[in-house]
């Protein structure tokens, strides 16, 4: 016998052997059963992870989705525990799905999902984190100990007020505009503005 050489990490294995009693151009009184291992020197698999989405909305209607991913599929059950944290608050602002991520014998992927559905607050708020940090992962090896969503504000904050650092200025001089809103927030602020006139844009003044 000669084993084939294998990639995939599993259980060891048997062959067990029968002879017959049933023997051409000879007789036979041998039947005792004999079982061979093959034994599996296969290294377990690595694991990578992936979000469907690198942040969530407060309150959002889509879950996003973290996959582990398997290098090679493997012929034994996968468990990749993990615990919470970050500067979200676990079932106040987000929920998660059970530890440990489990990858059934045979499969190459397993999911944890992260939803915000009908959390919310009237807080503006900056970014908050949901790190999900990895324990001792089972049958499998990974070089991510931990990974890190970002959970978005969707109360917007006031527009205060629009200042200008000058009212008029010579032609080869600058004026900033400067908006001030009443809270920081978790997402970019983009105030649109129109420009009429004498001038003409582009040709006796433009914008950074």
């Amino acid at each position: 016998f000669k084993s084939i050489n294998e990639v995939s990490d599993e259980e060891d294995e048997t062959i067990i052997i029968t002879p017959s009693s049933t023997v051409t151009n000879a007789t036979s009184s041998e039947t005792d059963v004999q079982t061979i291992t093959i034994t599996d020197d296969d290294d377990v698999p690595s694991v990578s992870f992936a979000f469907s989405s690198p942040s969530i909305d407060e309150d959002s209607s889509t879950d996003v989705t973290l996959t582990a991913t398997l290098s090679v599929v493997s012929g034994k059950p996968i468990e990749i525990p993990f615990t919470v944290s970050g500067t979200a608050t676990l079932t106040g602002e987000y929920t998660v799905s059970d530890s440990p991520i489990s990858i059934e014998a045979g499969s190459t992927t397993g999911t944890v999902t992260i939803s915000t559905n009908g959390l919310d607050d009237s807080d503006v708020e900056l970014i908050e984190t949901i790190i999900l940090t990895f324990g001792t992962l089972v049958n499998a090896t990974s070089e991510t100990t931990d990974v890190t969503l970002n959970l978005l504000s969707d109360d917007n904050p006031t527009l205060d007020s629009i200042e200008y650092d000058n009212t008029s200025f010579a032609e080869h001089q600058t004026i900033k505009i400067t908006g001030t809103i009443s809270e920081a927030h978790s997402k970019d602020i983009t105030i649109p503005i129109s420009f009429s006139g004498t001038t003409t844009y582009g040709v006796d003044f433009s914008t950074d």
